[in-house]
């Protein structure tokens, strides 16, 4: 009986001692992080989405960056649905904004109810596939900087609108055909809203200077965009396993590469 509680204590102390141990590494990651109450918007449509983004966001939550998460449902008529708490006064604040297919109007009021909420001009930004595009036409048509954007980030996007393989850029990332939409999008080098924003471009790589999908000279035209404006402009290749153009958001290395750009503390 005296063996037997024993045993029992001996697990109890066990369960104890894991729990405040990694309440205590939870705490000490935590520590490496910069804490600011400046939100991060993901942006995804819904058709690729998956659940993909939600993925993102817990991970990021996972890895004790914030405690809050907040989704933003682009439903009819561009009405906003607002799931999941949200204060004012919360530490990296992450917003995930998911619609069936995201519009400039949707993306203009998904803007406008992040301010009121958090009450912040600041924000970053997270872009995942196709939907750079989308943000890239809203960013083309304001006329005036009504927010400032701290941090961008773009995964697999599609710039240089041109699947033909010979296509090249060169050293400033402009590349060698200027189709219509990239033409369009040329304004965005003397947007000042893009002034001193720090810029991640994430792609992948199978071994074809492809993503299976997108080019990675219609991605890296990206630089040519934004650099003039900008204060950083860093590219990041990721090869191997999940590496596809819609693998890549399940890759453990994107991941760490998001949070140590926006995140942590150097």
């Amino acid at each position: 009986m005296k063996n037997n509680r024993l045993v029992i204590i001996g697990v109890c102390l066990i369960i104890i001692f894991s729990i405040v141990g990694g309440a205590v590494l939870k705490q000490r990651k935590a520590r490496h992080y910069k804490n600011s109450y400046v939100p991060t918007i993901i942006f995804m449509d819904k058709a690729n989405n998956g659940g993909k983004n939600i993925s993102l966001a817990n991970k990021i939550k996972n890895k004790g960056v914030t405690s809050n998460i907040c989704q933003f449902s682009i439903v009819k008529d561009n009405k906003i649905v607002v799931r999941g708490n949200f204060r004012s006064k919360t530490l990296n604040p992450i917003i995930q904004v998911k619609g069936q297919k995201l519009t400039v109007n949707s993306i203009d009021k998904v803007m406008k109810k992040v301010k009121s909420i958090y009450h912040t001009k600041n924000y970053n930004i997270i872009l995942l596939y196709g939907v750079a595009n989308t943000y890239f036409d809203y960013l083309v048509r304001q006329k005036r900087s009504n927010f400032k954007l701290n941090n961008l980030i773009c995964i697999a996007g599609d710039f240089a609108f041109n699947e033909d393989k010979s296509l090249t850029i060169d050293h400033s990332g402009k590349p060698d055909y200027i189709s219509k939409n990239y033409r369009k999008f040329l304004l965005l080098r003397h947007n000042k809203m893009l002034n001193q924003t720090r810029v991640l471009n994430i792609m992948g790589n199978n071994s074809d200077n492809s993503d299976g999908i997108v080019l990675n000279a219609s991605s890296k035209a990206l630089k040519y965009l934004v650099y003039p404006e900008t204060s950083v402009y860093v590219e990041k290749v990721i090869t191997g396993k999940n590496s596809e153009h819609f693998q890549l958001i399940k890759n453990k290395l994107v991941e760490q590469t998001i949070i140590d750009f926006l995140w942590l503390n150097k």
